[in-house]
């Protein structure tokens, strides 16, 4: 094959020790190959097949050129970014899924290049920095809402309106659930955003806002990780770091709920009727009550004190909380939609991928791949999304 085997068993050993923290016995099991064989790989001391390359490039979500060819990866060179700094709150499992996210993100940008370009309503200019503080965040989130002509209505779907400002959204379960929302500035595929889909549906609507404004007002971030803690308090040992994460909730939470609503609405005199007026204004924006009393108490429209009072006085049950991305559906079909999401399919990045194919710009084989899923895996897909494979489902 002509390949340097000391440069591809250095690249091994990275991808599976420094970045997925992978025991080598299970490598050998995932892909068949021997573990003696796979040592010697790594040592650069035997030349793999072209198909042993391809099994590992799959197992490692990179592409094979990388492995044969002394191309760099951005996607490591973030993730490596990414673990340096909060290595030890990433387990195995979690590793893999940043990995397989940032594949999707790379197919999503493959795949619409071949159709023509990223689809987004516009581009958002963010006004000029003057210093990391919440008043940043509420002028661009005010912007952004006449921008994008929401007026005084709610974000009823922000995962689509993140996609539409050019940023690569996708949502899985991760198994660190102190994790909220993860943002990397890929220097090929842009702006790639993950958010913990373990946590209920109007968490991760801020978590992916949240994100957006680190994505569009942190110019010089390339990667961040939001822990539940950031999204409640921004309480960090860095101040520069404490002021990004209370400038992105800033942004998050007034572009939740418009300042306009807040002024208006009758709070009453005592808590309980302050609660309900609360409740009923997030209810209305599906936002968490949490996020509506942070919102009421920084528009001054409740004291500190009473802030403090009206913590858990009121919740919005999750049965009450709907999914967007399901909404509307039949109780079978969200079933199978939650299940897709669950691997981190979103729906418009289905609809790129059976698009492409569509087109024949990219084989069955390319399709599954792009969906994370075997061949025979695809007719749950299709059928779930109303897509039709070649020579299936003909009438």
């Amino acid at each position: 094959m002509g390949i340097d085997l000391n440069e591809l068993g250095r690249k091994l050993r990275n991808l599976r020790k420094d970045i997925l923290k992978l025991p080598l016995e299970e490598v050998a099991s995932r892909t068949g190959i021997e573990l003696a064989f796979l040592e010697r790989m790594e040592a650069g001391s035997v030349e793999p097949t072209g198909d042993q390359i391809l099994i590992l490039s799959d197992i490692y979500n990179e592409p094979f050129l990388y492995f044969i060819t002394y191309e760099k990866s951005p996607a490591i060179e973030r993730a490596t970014e990414l673990y340096r700094m909060h290595g030890d709150q990433f387990s195995a499992s979690d590793r893999r899924y940043v990995q397989e996210f940032l594949h999707l993100c790379r197919m999503e940008h493959e795949f619409e290049t071949m159709l023509g370009g990223r689809p987004r309503t516009r581009e958002y200019l963010p006004t000029a920095e003057k210093r990391y503080k919440k008043g940043h965040g509420y002028e661009n989130a005010e912007r952004l809402r006449i921008q994008l002509r929401l007026g005084m209505g709610p974000v009823d779907n922000a995962f689509h309106l993140v996609r539409q400002l050019g940023c690569h959204v996708f949502r899985r379960k991760l198994g660190n659930s102190s994790i909220s929302g993860i943002f990397i500035r890929h220097p090929d595929i842009g702006k790639c955003i993950l958010v913990n889909y373990d946590e209920d549906i109007y968490r991760q609507k801020f978590s992916v806002l949240h994100e957006l404004c680190h994505a569009l007002l942190d110019g010089d971030f390339q990667v961040n990780v939001t822990f539940k803690n950031d999204l409640e308090s921004g309480d960090r040992v860095d101040e520069r770091d404490a002021w990004r994460e209370w400038r992105a909730n800033a942004f998050a939470g007034r572009l939740l709920i418009p300042l306009q609503v807040i002024q208006a609405v009758q709070l009453g005199s005592s808590l309980d009727e302050k609660a309900d007026a609360i409740l009923k204004v997030c209810t209305a924006y599906k936002a968490n009550f949490d996020v509506g009393l942070i919102a009421f108490r920084d528009a001054k429209r409740i004291s500190q004190p009473e802030y403090k009072s009206l913590i858990k006085k009121r919740k919005i049950g999750r049965e009450a909380k709907v999914d967007p991305e399901i909404e509307g559906e039949p109780a079978l079909v969200q079933n199978r939609r939650r299940y897709i999401l669950e691997r981190g399919l979103s729906p418009a990045y289905v609809s790129t991928c059976f698009e492409a194919y569509r087109r024949g710009l990219i084989s069955i084989g390319k399709l599954a791949d792009a969906l994370l899923s075997r061949v025979d895996e695809l007719d749950l897909i299709s059928t779930t999304y109303g897509e039709r494979l070649w020579g299936t489902h003909d009438s």
